[in-house]
């Protein structure tokens, strides 16, 4: 019965950015408009990042695991690091250059508990191709160089797409902890 009457806008989400601040300044408003209870984690040295989310409201996770014991990135231990302060239930992480559209809505009453769910994405080359109108937008692989300058934008789509780490939703009561802790990189978490 407590499931049924939880919203999505109740889940808590954690938003992993490091040195993603350019993309976090236009993705950070959309989630929050969406979501009452959204932390971004992030590390100390990221000052940009923790200035915009000083900035918009959301509340600032900051870790020191991400480059422990010599890795490159290890986005695992972070996260775990933010999950062990959060109350086992629903859950959401997400990567900071993910816009979710408008009309982004699940009933978590639909969900089952024992799942993990991700949603299909859109990659986009050029903002044009984010912000265009849906009949002129140009399909690009899945698999692309990453673009720093904020030329490239995330956002679902109706395609399909495999279970990728930028979006994990899942009943963590029930569904136990899905991120590797001993990860080196942000690829293999």
């Amino acid at each position: 019965a407590a499931q049924s009457r939880l919203k999505l806008s109740d889940v808590p989400v954690g938003i992993v950015c490091v040195s993603y601040s350019d993309f976090l300044r236009h993705t950070l408003p959309q989630t929050l408009r969406g979501f009452s209870d959204v932390t971004i984690i992030t590390a100390e040295q990221d000052q940009g990042t923790i200035r915009i989310a000083k900035t918009l409201g959301a509340k600032i996770f900051v870790s020191d695991l991400w480059f422990q014991n010599g890795a490159a990135f290890n986005k695992s231990a972070a996260i775990n690091q933010w999950l062990s302060s959060q109350p086992l239930a629903w859950t959401l992480i997400l990567d900071a250059d993910i816009y979710l559209p408008d009309a982004f809505q699940l009933d978590v009453a639909e969900l089952n508990p024992q799942y993990l769910y991700s949603i299909p994405r859109r990659i986009c080359e050029l903002e044009w191709d984010w912000v265009c109108p849906e009949n002129q937008r140009r399909e690009y692989p899945l698999a692309i160089p990453p673009v720093r300058n904020g030329r490239v934008w995330r956002r679902p789509t109706s395609q399909p797409a495999a279970l990728s780490g930028y979006f994990h939703l899942w009943n963590r009561g029930t569904a136990g902890q899905p991120f590797y802790p001993p990860s080196p990189n942000a690829a293999e978490y």
